[in-house]
């Protein structure tokens, strides 16, 4: 997993918000892409999981959906995966 490149992934912090600031991340690794534009301290609520397969490699296997989701997680909010 490493930061995408071609996004500019940014923190931004502002003095109203203490050490919490803005994030605008993009990461990607060989099968997935995480997206993050949010709060440090909430950005599990604004989690885009995109995949880097093709359209027929699309359907996750139960380990796959575990390594996204860890089961027994406490994933809150919305978890997007496209």
């Amino acid at each position: 997993m490493r930061l995408k490149r071609e996004h500019l992934n940014i923190a931004k912090f502002e003095p109203d918000n203490g050490l919490d600031p803005m994030l605008d991340l993009a990461l990607v690794g060989s099968e997935w892409q995480f997206r993050i534009q949010s709060r440090a301290s909430k950005w599990q609520d604004n989690l885009v999981v995109t995949s880097t397969r093709s359209v027929e490699q699309d359907v996750l296997s139960p380990t796959e959906v575990t390594i996204v989701v860890p089961i027994g997680s406490s994933v809150s909010g919305s978890l997007c995966l496209l």
